[in-house]
């Protein structure tokens, strides 16, 4: 429903759809009425233009939510395709920033001194400012003025957008609301400072002993809502060196494949002008608004999926898409294989240094996008995190490649995910569970034995019937009771082999857990011999 806060910001937009000549945008959204009267007799049905290019014009000229949803979108080709999000890249270039005046007043209180007027970045939602803090060099992110009521009144109008849009076209394999919900979420966070200034500290943490990457340390004392305060730190863009590339390269691939695959934890905003290089060569990052991790639920699937797809292995990588599906839609398997062989077969017998990580990523994506799949929005930024990493080096060195710099840590991964020790620990997993499950058995009994005995209380006639059954279920959970003791003796005995007090080397835990999971044995085999 359109208000009357929004009817501003919504001749605007009318205003921008008619100069790139989105009538048919126009007509079917209803918003005919908000042109000036001259221009309401232009406006008329016509071929529907949907270039990215255009789009991506229209979202830079309207600024404010419009242009951040097109950065995010940049970042998430699995909403809107590779074509899309590749175009929408280029609206990471610099955006005009607001005249210091307007913004000052959310500083008041805050022992700033010799603040430059001129920023040193603008984005769509702050600018940055160096300025003095208790006589140490500080950079300050600003909030833009009225940012959190622009926002607000855009996604009201993205949401409008969506669903007239719905109404009337059948977009395939975009989904228009969903990307909207996405878009509140990261705005969501993005607003608030206290969340990036979070992200900045864990960051800080985990490259503390690194000198290789400065982390700026935030300001917590003077840092809110609205306001980012961190130590200021030298640098030129990495796009705009000269010398030391390789040093560069090396720096960077290092804290990045640290980020990914040690911390699970990594900057998901790695476009040049958030990487910044002091003249040691080291790496300076900026910007911690979005941010990806790997949680135990996905971390062995990803790094499956990434080993399956470099190795070119369609039938894997099949499976692990399948497998990483958080979706509610079953997947068309058959378009899903087809698609994986298009995007992998002209990589085959390729040399691993020759493999285009980007071409291979994006067409995976589309393709799983179009065969139903809904992929983890994390997995994405991984992808996204390391597609930068590729082309941000190529500028440095035309050889470099993400895939076979990579390739050795997924196979350390890998490998490491059927060591002994990782294996040990499943088994110590599963032994807890099984555990849980026989502590839960005896309740879990005696409320169906109970619920039993209430319907043959009300069901005479069938007296008989009933006890029979309940005898064979009782005796059936028994049996399951004690077969899952048996595992769970025997299991722990065999991971107590070598531990605690021994007989001639051998366990007594692991022997005393032998005998009872032989004594349970033992009863399992007499319960079957009874049953039959």
């Amino acid at each position: 429903m359109i208000n009357l806060k929004t009817i501003k910001r919504l001749r605007q937009l009318v205003d921008v759809l008619f100069k790139h000549e989105m009538h048919f945008l126009i007509e079917k959204l209803g918003l005919r009425k908000y042109l000036p009267i001259l221009k309401r007799f232009s406006v008329k049905e016509n071929i529907i233009e949907t270039q990215p290019s255009t789009i991506r014009k229209i979202f830079e000229e309207l600024g404010g939510g419009f242009l951040k949803l097109g950065q995010l979108l940049a970042l998430r080709p699995d909403l809107i395709g590779a074509r899309y999000s590749k175009e929408f890249e280029k609206l990471f270039s610099e955006v005009p920033s607001e005249d210091f005046e307007t913004i000052k007043e959310s500083l008041k209180g805050i022992p700033l001194r010799n603040i430059s007027k001129k920023p040193l970045g603008s984005g769509s939602i702050a600018q940055v400012h160096k300025a003095v803090l208790k006589d140490k060099i500080v950079a300050v992110k600003i909030k833009k003025k009225n940012v959190d009521k622009i926002f607000e009144e855009d996604i009201k109008l993205l949401d409008f957008i969506a669903k007239q849009l719905i109404k009337h076209y059948n977009i395939p394999f975009i989904d228009l609301l969903g990307i909207v919900e996405e878009f509140k979420k990261y705005t969501k966070q993005e607003l608030n400072f206290l969340h990036e200034a979070s992200n900045m500290i864990r960051f800080y943490k985990n490259f503390k002993q690194d000198k290789r990457v400065i982390i700026p340390k935030v300001i917590s004392e003077y840092s809110t809502n609205d306001i980012l305060i961190m130590e200021f730190k030298e640098g030129i863009p990495i796009n705009k060196i000269s010398k030391q590339k390789k040093r560069v390269i090396d720096n960077l691939v290092s804290a990045i494949y640290k980020m990914i695959f040690e911390d699970r934890f990594f900057h998901a905003d790695l476009h040049p002008g958030n990487i910044l290089i002091d003249n040691k060569g080291r790496i300076n990052l900026l910007d911690f608004g979005i941010v990806g991790h790997i949680d135990k639920t996905f971390e062995k699937k990803i790094f499956s999926l990434f080993y399956n797809l470099i190795e070119g292995n369609i039938e894997e990588t099949a499976k692990s898409l399948i497998d990483l599906d958080i979706g509610t839609e079953e997947p068309d398997e058959t378009i899903l294989k087809e698609g994986l062989y298009n995007v992998l077969a002209d990589f085959y017998d390729r040399p691993i240094e020759k493999m285009p990580f980007d071409k291979i990523f994006y067409g995976c994506i589309d393709v799983a996008r179009k065969s139903r799949i809904k992929l983890p929005s994390n997995l994405v930024l991984f992808g996204k995190s390391l597609i930068s990493l590729d082309g941000t080096c190529r500028e440095l060195n035309p050889e470099f490649n993400v895939v076979s710099q990579a390739k050795p840590y997924v196979e350390k991964l890998v490998l490491k995910k059927y060591s002994p020790k990782n294996i040990l620990k499943d088994s110590k997993q599963f032994a807890f569970q099984v555990v849980d499950i026989v502590n839960q058995l005896p309740s879990s009994l005696k409320k169906i034995s109970r619920q039993f005995r209430k319907i043959e209380e009300r069901v005479i006639d069938m007296d008989e019937t009933f006890h029979q059954l309940n005898n064979t279920l009782y005796n059936s959970l028994k049996l399951l009771s004690v077969t899952i003791l048996f595992s769970t003796f025997f299991i722990m005995s065999l991971l107590f082999f070598d531990k605690g007090p021994s007989i001639e080397g051998i366990s007594i835990i692991f022997i005393s857990g032998l005998i009872i999971s032989l004594l349970f044995f033992i009863s399992v085999i007499d319960l079957i011999f009874k049953k039959n």
